[in-house]
């Protein structure tokens, strides 16, 4: 299994499924680290800090 936030693999006993509700329709289930995980550096960020100018 691989969790959906750090995208690393986890054992069973290691995941929590998490249900996301939708407001405007079907929600969803993640599956996540029970401990609190690292977010991998690879993806860019959505909102730079310094902005090129």
């Amino acid at each position: 299994m691989i969790c959906d936030r750090c995208e690393q693999l986890m054992r069973p006993d290691e995941a929590e499924q998490i249900y996301i509700d939708a407001a405007s329709g079907a929600g969803g289930t993640v599956n996540v680290h029970r401990m609190l995980c690292a977010r991998p550096r690879t993806h860019p960020q959505s909102h730079p800090q310094h902005p090129a100018r």
